[in-house]
């Protein structure tokens, strides 16, 4: 293992709507530049040489809480591409508690509070991200989602190295 690659946290999606948000993103995201599965980012860019400490705490509130609810709340317009924005409390708490251990140790783009989201379409021309934008947003209904765990992966350029998928399993509500 490179102990020199980020690690990227993620929430892990319940099967269906994974496959459902992956459908998509083969779909509309350009081939040559679709080098990952739908994910949902927590972090884009942990320290690698905290990965013992990451690894404990991801487990330890995997442990702890049960699998947060989830809506998937409405249709983003990125300017180059689509997203679809998930709205969920008890994740955002639990990234809040990680962010907070981590304090120090974040890039100022994982120090900011992000707006939990999986990318479908990206880097397109703008007419062609409004075209899909307004196409999906007409499709839309809110509905509920399932974020079942978090994901740990190495960043190395290209495909992400998966170090573990950890499912939430307890009983206490995160939010």
């Amino acid at each position: 293992m490179d102990s020199n690659a980020p690690i990227i946290m993620t929430a892990l999606m319940g099967n269906a709507d994974f496959a459902w948000a992956n459908r998509l993103r083969r779909h509309y995201f350009p081939p040559d530049r679709n080098h990952l599965d739908a994910h949902i980012t927590l972090f884009h860019h942990l320290p690698p040489q905290m990965l013992p400490e990451i690894l404990q705490r991801v487990k330890d509130m995997t442990a702890v809480f049960a699998q947060p609810e989830a809506w998937l709340h409405d249709v983003m317009h990125l300017g180059k591409g689509v997203a679809y924005r998930i709205d969920c409390e008890g994740l955002m708490n639990i990234r809040d508690e990680l962010a907070e251990n981590f304090t120090g140790m974040l890039t100022p783009q994982d120090q900011a509070r992000p707006r939990l989201h999986i990318t479908v379409q990206n880097k397109v021309v703008p007419t062609e991200s409004k075209a899909l934008y307004k196409q999906l947003s007409a499709e839309f209904e809110r509905r509920p989602f399932i974020i079942k765990g978090i994901g740990l992966y190495y960043y190395r350029g290209g495909p992400w190295e998966e170090i573990g998928r950890y499912s939430f399993r307890g009983t206490e509500n995160a939010g």
